[in-house]
């Protein structure tokens, strides 16, 4: 392929990857592209940029056994499995671009005693105060220490015994629950 007919494919790739995902998106969500992906995350207890990397990582395998054999697919086209990567790759970033949205990373900083370098990954945090969740459940204890876990758009994460699942805070709550362990 020369330079005009790899754009043209492009411009091919694209237009179809619009039509699937239109396609897709009537079968699969409603107004909202994204509400499949939040509400399986929901129902699988993960976050939906999570669901949906777990999905393009499942199209990466099925394409890695289908190019590694001989066998032809039975099912959807080797193109329609990058096809569909493709669309994956795009609804990542606008799950990416909605969790931005939600809290604009510049906002996250903006107290003086916050500053981005301040919370690591791997730090210990002991909690200040108890706390409830809605339910009535308690997610924090007076005085329990807490491993970071991950930091992730303007909220970090921390390891929890409540079924199996890290806890997430918004930035701005880090001094009002916790001290950082030195």
């Amino acid at each position: 392929m020369n330079k005009k007919e790899q754009l043209a494919h492009f411009d091919i790739m694209v237009g179809k990857m619009r039509e699937t995902l239109e396609k897709k998106g009537q079968d699969y969500a409603n107004d909202d592209v994204l509400s499949n992906f939040k509400l399986a995350g929901q129902i699988c207890g993960l976050k939906p940029e999570q669901n949906c990397l777990s999905l393009i990582a499942t199209k990466v395998a099925r394409l890695g056994v289908l190019l590694n054999s001989d066998k032809s697919p039975n099912n959807e086209s080797i193109q329609d499995s990058v096809l569909d990567l493709a669309n994956y790759s795009l609804l990542l970033s606008m799950i990416l671009a909605e969790v931005v949205a939600e809290r604009p990373v510049a906002d996250i900083f903006k107290e003086k005693k916050l500053t981005e370098p301040q919370l690591k990954v791997g730090d210990i945090l002991v909690s200040k105060a108890n706390r409830k969740s809605i339910n009535g459940q308690s997610v924090l204890t007076k005085g329990n220490e807490y491993k970071v876990t991950s930091i992730y758009y303007g909220r970090f994460y921390i390891d929890s015994d409540i079924n199996g699942k890290d806890l997430f805070f918004p930035f701005e709550e880090l001094n009002n629950y916790f001290d950082i362990k030195k």
